[in-house]
C-alpha cells in the first residue's frame, strides 16, 4: 500500500470532484450469477448505496466503470442517479481519461475503487486509488486506503465515510439525514443553502 501522511490524505480528499468506481468485487462481491442461456443477477449491497448519497450530497460526482455490459448495473445507477456509467470498458485507465476530458477535470481530483489487476492503470493516474478487503495485491500495492469491508459488502460505504472526514464534512453531511423535517425549519435561517441536500419529488427520489 502507498503510505501518505494523514495532511496528504485530507488535501487530495478536499480536492476530489469525481469518485470512480468499478463494479464486479467493488459494488458487488465478485460472484456473477448465470441464470439460463440469456440471463444473470447481481447482488448490491444497501449500505453501499447510501454511502454514494452521502457523496453525491457532498457535490462529488461518482461514476461507474465495468468491463461488462449489464441491464442491472444500469438500473442501480440510474436508482442511485449516478452521474456517469461507462459499460463495456474492460481498460479502466482509457475510460477514466474519457471522464477527464468530458467533464474538464484534473487527474488529481479523481478517485478510482478498484479490485483487480486490471484496474492498477487507472488507479497510477489518479490522486485517490483505493482498493477494497477482497481485491488483488497488485491493486492494494497501488493504494492509498484499503477497506476493511469486502466489496458488495460495504465497502462503498467505508470509503464514502472515511472521505468525508477527510474533508472534514462527515458531521454536516449525517446533520442532514438525522434531523427531522421540524429541525431542519427550526435551524434553517434565510442565509442557509437550500442546495445542501439535493432534493427529489416523490417519482424522482433515489433508492439507496
Amino acid at each position: 500500500m502507498i503510505q501518505l501522511s494523514r495532511e496528504e490524505l485530507e488535501v487530495r480528499a478536499k480536492q476530489l470532484k469525481l469518485l470512480v468506481l468499478d463494479v464486479d468485487g467493488v459494488l458487488t462481491e465478485g460472484e456473477l450469477l448465470l441464470i439460463g442461456e440469456d440471463m444473470e443477477a447481481k447482488r448490491f449491497y444497501i449500505h453501499d448505496g447510501m454511502g454514494i448519497i452521502f457523496l453525491r450530497t457532498a457535490g462529488i460526482k461518482i461514476a461507474i466503470i465495468t468491463g461488462r455490459v449489464s441491464p442491472m448495473v444500469r438500473r442501480r445507477a440510474k436508482e442511485l442517479k449516478i452521474d456517469e456509467v461507462s459499460e463495456g470498458a474492460f481498460y479502466k485507465q482509457d475510460g477514466v481519461e474519457s471522464l477527464l476530458e468530458k467533464l474538464e477535470i484534473q487527474a488529481h481530483e479523481v478517485g478510482y475503487v478498484g479490485d483487480d489487476i486490471h484496474d492498477v492503470p487507472a488507479m497510477k493516474i489518479v490522486g485517490l486509488p483505493i482498493s477494497v478487503a477482497n481485491a488483488r495485491p497488485e491493486a492494494k500495492a497501488h493504494s492509498v486506503y484499503v477497506t476493511e469491508a469486502a466489496g458488495g459488502h460495504g465497502a462503498v460505504r467505508e470509503l464514502a465515510e472515511w472521505l468525508l472526514e477527510l474533508r472534514g464534512e462527515k458531521e454536516s453531511i449525517f446533520a442532514q439525514f438525522l434531523q427531522t423535517r421540524q429541525e431542519k425549519e427550526a435551524n434553517s435561517t434565510p442565509e442557509a443553502s437550500v442546495d445542501a441536500l439535493p432534493t427529489y419529488s416523490i417519482t424522482d427520489r433515489p433508492s439507496r
